[in-house]
């Protein structure tokens, strides 16, 4: 008889349960991603005197699995705003005169995530109408998602590790 040798392997009905991957998934981004999210953007109107309210909301379905954060409530404008930045613009009085004091500091910079009060000072201007030199945008959505996009990936590749098992 000659040598040989038999190798054997039994494969599985279920390789992997995809359903209950997409189950880890979704517990994480719930339970993790959502709140982390909610939680830095709120720290870019820490120092805001109107506060801001943020929404998260989650799709799932069998072939996308969303996080998303928004601004939502009636300052959801303003923020867009102030993180899409402004150009140079003419503001006008509307009922009553224009009335500022010409020295500000904001209480956001572009790419930062922190905030603190803006402050006010200098002389007090009443005109009826300023042009506005307009601001840089903020960024905050592009540096949160520069700065949370490796967490994400942590997490969403343990959430797929334990849903394999």
């Amino acid at each position: 008889m000659s040598p040989f040798i038999r190798i054997t392997v039994t494969v599985p009905k279920e390789i992997l349960n995809v359903q209950a991957v997409q189950q880890s998934i979704q517990k994480t981004m719930r339970s993790k991603t959502g709140p982390e999210l909610k939680k830095e953007f709120e720290k870019t109107t820490e120092g805001w005197k109107n506060k801001i309210n943020f929404s998260k909301d989650f799709k799932f379905s069998s072939n996308l699995l969303s996080t998303r954060v928004f601004p939502s409530g009636a300052g959801a404008e303003t923020y867009a705003l102030v993180n899409a930045g402004s150009p140079p613009h003419k503001i006008t009085q509307r009922r009553s005169p224009l009335r500022f004091q010409t020295g500000y500091t904001p209480s956001t910079s572009p790419r930062v995530l922190s905030s603190r009060a803006n402050r006010r000072f200098g002389q007090v201007r009443v005109t009826s109408s300023v042009r506005h030199p307009g601001f840089k945008a903020r960024e905050f959505d592009d540096t949160i998602a520069e700065e949370y996009g490796p967490v994400f990936e942590r997490d969403i590749q343990a959430a797929i590790d334990r849903g394999s098992k």
